[in-house]
């Protein structure tokens, strides 16, 4: 059916797309990480404006993470964030999660 030539060059084909698929997937992982984190991080500010408790530490906290862990999540330098970090930082925020992931365009508009 096909030439030795024509499946090697296919397999190789193949590998290459999955590994520009792994590259892909952990590159949009840490965009979304990014992008959430900066979104509850500008949410925090605002709240922060009328509740003076609403500190890095008091959100982290209260989501039951580390302060150093959500700074890593926050600069981008974090592994990927789990659904249930990220429910638990909205939660303390008083938001859903889906907000803090479209907010972002906005906030760096409206600075």
């Amino acid at each position: 059916m096909f030439t030795n030539q024509t499946q090697d060059k296919l397999e190789r084909d193949l590998k290459s797309d999955r590994l520009a698929n792994k590259e892909i997937n952990r590159d949009t992982v840490r965009i979304s990480t990014y992008d959430f984190m900066k979104n509850a991080e500008a949410v925090r500010k605002k709240k922060r404006r009328k509740h003076p408790r609403y500190t890095q530490k008091y959100v982290s906290k209260k989501a039951s993470i580390g302060l150093s862990t959500y700074k890593k999540y926050l600069s981008g330098k974090g592994s990927s964030i789990s659904i249930e970090t990220a429910q638990g930082i909205a939660s303390v925020l008083g938001c859903k999660m889906e907000e803090l992931l479209t907010l972002y365009n906005k906030a760096d508009e409206e600075d």
